[in-house]
């Protein structure tokens, strides 16, 4: 009648390859590094898609709009290489934890704009700030938790491909919520839906930070081992 099944067949091919091998974490840890990155990442793309539109809203034309979200970015690029390199001193773990905050922040400010009292305009010193943190986030967040793979898996390229499944899918209904929120509530509405959403990554970091592991010295390369055949 043949051996009873492993539990770990039960799962998806992909999952299953994600957690083989000699050095390999609990599958638990690669979906909650992947619940986070789509919390995270796709939060972050939520605001992306309505940040011009809502500049132009609130006043400016659309090639000013462009442009001031275009310099925010530039400073955004510039700046994820420093926060990158602070990370060889504090590890990945406390950037976890650290994003949301800094992210929802950066959204706060920028909610300000929706405010009926005081009255704030776009060049107001706490907007732009607002933009320049989101627009570092941006740019920095989507290879957080990936870095986190190496320590936690044992095939690389299962694990990016499971985490992957997870972002589209999250992303996807993310989107689909901001529709139907802008519909009815409009700007106001969708900022607090981003809102939520950094506030659903500070919890998701509170396992990812308890249950997964990182290298004890990141800027070093990472061996990866995995089954023969």
């Amino acid at each position: 009648l043949g051996s009873p099944r492993r539990p770990s067949t039960e799962l998806g091919p992909v999952l299953r390859r994600a957690i083989s091998g000699d050095e390999r974490g609990p599958v638990c840890v690669i979906l909650l590094i992947g619940l986070w990155r789509s919390l995270a990442v796709g939060t972050l793309h939520l605001y992306h898609s309505i940040r011009i539109k809502f500049m132009e809203s609130r006043g400016m034309d659309l090639p000013e709009a462009g442009a001031y979200v275009a310099a925010s970015d530039g400073v955004g690029i510039v700046v994820a290489p420093l926060l990158a390199a602070l990370c060889r001193f504090t590890g990945l773990k406390p950037m976890i934890a650290l994003v949301p905050v800094v992210a929802g922040g950066g959204i706060s400010l920028l909610h300000r704009l929706n405010a009926d009292f005081p009255p704030v305009d776009v060049d107001h010193s706490s907007v732009r700030l607002g933009v320049l943190l989101l627009s570092a986030m941006e740019v920095f967040v989507p290879i957080l938790p990936l870095a986190l793979l190496p320590a936690n898996a044992g095939q690389l390229g299962s694990a990016y491909g499971a985490v992957e499944i997870i972002f589209i899918a999250v992303q996807m209904a993310e989107h689909f919520a901001l529709g139907l929120v802008r519909v009815r509530y409009g700007y106001r509405g969708a900022f607090w839906l981003i809102l939520g959403g950094f506030a659903a990554v500070l919890l998701a970091s509170v396992p990812v930070l308890l249950y997964s592991r990182e290298n004890k010295r990141p800027w070093q390369p990472t061996r990866c081992v995995s089954q023969a055949g």
